[in-house]
């Protein structure tokens, strides 16, 4: 008798339990059917929009595709078709970009790069100024852009001047010697000169006028007293 009540408390809970867990699978299934509340709310996907233009050749013989164009500072790089130069940005978002050439031996200007969304995707550049006061330059899609002149990465030779040579200080110095070379021996008879001069105004004070003439009156011979 106690064995059979036994058995059937058993069976009893094992009845309870079974039950509990057919309900929480239940519930777990439930909750996993609803839709969450991020999925509900699905993010607007950003528009993407393309970007083209044409880099002119500087001469006839360069060849465009050793340019590189870049978009942003690196985040977008094209590569111009060797034959008209003509590039395209793919999936670029609308807003405000850099554009910069990267090409060896000549300048390009950078342009700020304006992508409407509410156009359509049109596309607007203007040359970035130097100074605030500085002309604007704009560009329309298509961009063409054109160089503004060449890279020199080494300095002219200077060509042989003349006024060089002789501001030269090694120069100057030589000059300057030879110069009182030449001059010094002129001064030396300048100086013998005024002495001269002065022996000769010496003597017209001493003798007067006639000494000055050469003597003026014959000086009277002298007699010789007899004794």
């Amino acid at each position: 008798m106690l064995r059979a009540c036994c058995c059937l408390l058993v069976a009893a809970a094992s009845l309870a339990n079974a039950s509990s867990v057919s309900f929480g699978t239940a519930d777990a299934a439930a909750a996993a059917a609803l839709p969450s509340e991020k999925s509900q709310v699905a993010m607007p996907a950003a528009r993407l929009y393309e970007m083209e233009g044409f880099l002119v050749k500087p001469f006839p013989a360069y060849n465009p595709s050793d340019a590189r164009i870049l978009l942003n500072g690196g985040e977008h790089v094209a590569i111009p078709r060797a034959s008209d130069g003509r590039f395209v940005f793919a999936g670029v978002q609308d807003g405000t970009h850099l554009l910069e050439v990267r090409a060896i031996g000549f300048v390009y200007p950078q342009l700020r790069v304006r992508v409407s969304a509410k156009q359509g995707g049109r596309v607007e550049a203007e040359e970035m100024r130097e100074t605030a006061n500085g002309p604007r330059t704009r560009y329309a899609s298509p961009l063409r852009l054109q160089p503004k002149g060449r890279i020199s990465y080494f300095d002219k030779r200077e060509q042989f001047s003349i006024m060089q040579f002789i501001a030269n200080p090694m120069m100057l110095m030589m000059m300057m010697t030879m110069g009182m070379a030449y001059c010094m021996p002129k001064m030396m008879e300048g100086i013998e000169e005024d002495e001269e001069m002065k022996e000769e105004m010496s003597k017209m004070r001493e003798g007067g006028i006639g000494a000055m003439l050469g003597g003026g009156g014959a000086e009277k011979p002298k007699t010789k007293k007899r004794q």
